[in-house]
């Protein structure tokens, strides 16, 4: 083996050992689900005009309860949405959904580098 071979192969390694460990992943939240109280202190509510009082708070939480059988899942689903993102829950969020590439807006290459 040629001392290029052995580099090349040295670089490859490295590479993909690089490559490979610098994937994150996502947090365990086996634990925090497990560990989240089923009945707890109301939730407060933050929305893009501020945090609702805990009124406006329960009312909110009844009305997305409804639907649905009695369970806890809600609340263990926002315990878990809040301890990951570290930040509480909040109102008035909006989000699109592109179905295709032709719901994205056409922008030529060049947009992308000058900030458009």
């Amino acid at each position: 083996m040629t001392f290029l071979d052995r580099l090349f192969l040295f670089l490859l390694l490295v590479s993909i050992l690089g490559f490979s460990s610098g994937c994150a992943t996502l947090p365990n939240v086996t634990e925090k689900m497990d560990a989240a109280p089923t009945a707890q202190e109301p939730h407060q509510i933050l929305s893009a005009k501020g945090l609702l009082t805990p009124k406006q708070s329960q009312a909110i939480m009844e009305r997305l309860q409804r639907p649905v059988a009695p369970t806890d899942i809600l609340e263990r689903y926002i315990a878990v949405v809040e301890s990951v993102s570290e930040s509480p829950l909040t109102k008035g969020n909006k989000v699109t959904l592109l179905a295709n590439g032709q719901a994205m807006p056409r922008r030529s290459s060049g947009d992308f580098g000058n900030g458009k």
